[in-house]
């Protein structure tokens, strides 16, 4: 049956082919109620067909003038809607020719079901109150959400409800009754009704609910390929929000309207989300943030640079990753009482919020939460050191959670598995960390992605650090301006990354690891960045050559240091100060276990160590180590410019008589760490020749 024949068949009188006809729907006041199947009046009193046939008029066979206009007028229209919904019978509205008509009434706050009871018109109260719908919310499980406010004479509540407790009579009333005074006495039928009634009656705009604060990702218009362009740049925190560069209030509802979309922060989370600051409207002038930045560089010198540049590169953490596949993790370490905790402090606020430096997780699923609540904006921990390493605590921080820091630092999502085996389990990674403590970690994976900060050339001088205790709004202002403006320099950040990283392709930084070079380049561009848009701002002269090549010299200088604290780190180098110290006290001989070659001036050149003999040293000793096999130190050790990398698996070198595999080291390297010495001069040797004996 097509939608032509369903209208005709619902029609309000017969069309036969005499033409007969009869109108039972033109008497006023008379209607027909789906829900019950019969005609009723304006009171609600059921009409009888009989009844409805004495007050009708029987009109003529021939259909009149009037009405036959009106079928017309009906045909033609049934005809436009058949040519605009093509073949699809779905897409017909009935209820452009049937009003929907509820048995669910709103009267004076409460909730009322009309029902018939032979014919007689029943009117029965459901409840103490009405429910109304404000919003649908699209949570990030796909799951829909309703938002809706329930009154009485005495109260008015707005919640969050799920379709589940909508539809189930038992959970709706407990939810009802532990809201406050309120109460469902209706059934499960009664709240079907009643769920139909809000679905058709209500119109309720989406709203889109975040569980996290920071910058709002729109899916829609984020184009992995693109991260630079995005139609809306929204920024969302408990009191207001960012959209665009324009200042947003959430409504009494807690909904922050933006043109595109409306957004509501998840409740529940609200605890977590307490480094929100509110937003300073009032603008400091030229001589405020001059006065503060250089108070603030008297403290920190470059280091508050370092600090600017990270927090700044912070706020574009997803699209500088797109380019860098990588994000460093920041690190001021040093004894207690110089100051790191004061300068993390100081340098979150250049991202627009409050520190929250907590004491590192022991669980999986807390730290994973860390790092999703917080989109493109630094979280601290505090005392994140290797303290109980080697104790009957446990692994530390950096050892229990290695694997999902790499994955952090590479911007990948963590992955777990499930009891089912196509199911994955996806948790995002919104966050950048930073860290503090007095030992900084030893393991060289997390080294290598970190950058540091020596809490031990801070300046202690109290006249400055109260004068920028006594203006933290000022940088709170900077941090959230940077924060507003950020869809305005997101390319521009991008473009001095790459400057920055062409620039170190010059031979000063050949030896520098390719890690350590993103890694810096990253918080050079976020601070060249900071100072521009200050400067724009503020018509100051941060930007200069002279800053820029101070700057980047300090830069090469901690770049230089990071280098050698992830070399002294590496497993590898720490198992060849071991072997070398072997060798210096005669545990390992030397043209017995190992071999030196000199070149003409006498000068050590290459060394050749038998790593069999080598590990059993290492064994009888009974010191820790984290291999299993020599195979995993030859793969480590090939990163290194001093060892000597050879076509043949096995390199094999006669020593004492003896065929040895070997491996061979160039002891003229400018990069040969300084123990090597232990093998071309042992004190066992010099011991030896100094004795009388």
């Amino acid at each position: 049956m097509n939608s032509a024949e369903t209208i005709l068949n619902d029609l309000p009188f017969e069309v036969e082919e005499e033409g007969e006809k009869r109108d039972i729907q033109h008497l006023e006041g008379i209607e027909y109620n789906p829900f019950i199947e019969k005609y009723v009046d304006q009171q609600g009193n059921i009409i009888s067909f009989n009844e409805i046939k004495k007050r009708n008029k029987p009109i003529k066979t021939n259909i009149g003038e009037k009405e036959e206009q009106f079928f017309n007028e009906m045909m033609e229209s049934i005809k436009e809607n058949e040519k605009s919904i093509g073949s699809d019978p779905d897409a017909f509205d009935e209820n452009e020719f049937i009003k929907f008509r509820s048995p669910i009434e709103y009267e004076d706050n409460f909730i009322y079901v009309i029902e018939y009871d032979n014919e007689v018109r029943l009117k029965t109260r459901l409840s103490n109150f009405i429910i109304t719908p404000l919003y649908t919310i699209n949570g990030e499980d796909e799951n829909t959400l309703y938002y809706v406010r329930i009154q009485n004479s005495r109260s008015s509540k707005s919640l969050t409800v799920d379709g589940e407790t909508l539809s189930n009579n038992r959970l709706f009333k407990s939810l009802c009754r532990s809201k406050g005074n309120f109460n469902w006495l209706g059934t499960q039928k009664h709240l079907d009704l009643l769920n139909d009634y809000l679905i058709s009656s209500f119109d309720c705009p989406e709203v889109q609910e975040s569980n996290y604060i920071g910058f709002q990702i729109d899916l829609e218009s984020y184009n992995s390929e693109d991260p630079e362009r995005l139609e809306d740049n929204v920024w969302l925190f408990p009191t207001h929000a960012y959209c665009n560069g324009e200042l947003l209030y959430p409504d009494s509802d807690g909904i922050i309207h933006t043109p595109k979309k409306n957004y509501l922060l998840n409740r529940k989370n609200f605890s977590a989300f307490n480094m929100s600051v509110a937003p300073v409207q009032m603008s400091p002038n030229k001589e405020e943030v001059l006065s503060v930045l250089s108070n603030l560089n008297v403290l920190y010198n470059n280091y508050l640079w370092l600090g600017i540049g990270y927090m700044t590169a912070a706020l574009q953490v997803s699209t500088i990753a797109k380019y860098t596949k990588q994000f460093p993790y920041f690190y001021p370490a040093g004894v207690r009482h110089t100051g790191k905790t004061d300068y993390l402090n100081f340098m979150y606020k250049f991202a627009g919020i409050n520190a929250e430096l907590n004491v590192p997780p022991e669980r999986l699923d807390v730290f994973r939460k860390h790092l999703a609540y917080y989109s493109h904006l630094p979280y601290g921990y505090d005392e994140a050191q290797d303290e109980n390493k080697g104790s009957n605590k446990g692994a530390s921080f950096f050892e229990r959670f290695k694997a999902e820091l790499k994955t952090l630092f590479n911007r990948k999502e963590i992955q777990r598995g499930d009891k089912d085996p196509n199911k994955i389990h996806r948790f995002p990674i919104r966050t950048v960390l930073t860290f503090s403590g007095e030992v900084p970690t030893s393991e060289s994976a997390i080294r290598s992605r970190t950058v540091f900060v020596e809490s031990s050339k801070f300046y202690h001088d109290m006249e400055s650090y109260d004068e920028v205790l006594q203006n933290e709004e000022i940088i709170h202002w900077m941090g959230q301006y940077m924060i507003r403006t950020s869809h305005e320099w997101r390319g521009e950040i991008v473009k001095y990354y790459h400057e920055y990283l062409d620039l170190m392709k010059a031979d000063l930084f050949k030896s520098i690891l390719s890690r350590v070079k993103k890694n810096y380049a990253i918080i050079l561009a976020g601070a060249t960045v900071f100072m521009n848009q200050m400067d724009r701002r503020f018509n100051t002269k941060f930007n200069t050559s002279y800053a820029i090549k101070s700057l980047l010299d300090f830069v090469y200088n901690e770049m230089v240091r990071s280098q050698e604290v992830v070399e002294e780190s590496q497993n590898c180098v720490t198992f060849l100060s071991q072997i070398a110290h072997f060798a210096n006290t005669g545990m390992l001989r030397k043209n017995v276990h190992y071999k030196v070659d000199e070149d003409e001036y006498s000068n050590p050149k290459t060394l050749y160590l038998a790593h069999s003999e080598a590990w059993s040293a290492l064994q009888d000793s009974r010191l820790p180590t984290t291999y299993n096999a020599t195979n995993q130190i030859t793969s480590e050790l090939e990163q290194f410019s001093f060892f000597a990398k050879s076509e043949k698996k096995h390199l094999q070198k006669k020593i004492g008589g003896k065929n040895y595999r070997v491996w061979v080291f160039n002891l003229q390297d400018p990069q040969i760490p300084e123990f090597f010495q232990h093998f071309s001069n042992p004190q066992y040797l010099i011991d030896k020749n100094n004795s009388p004996y």
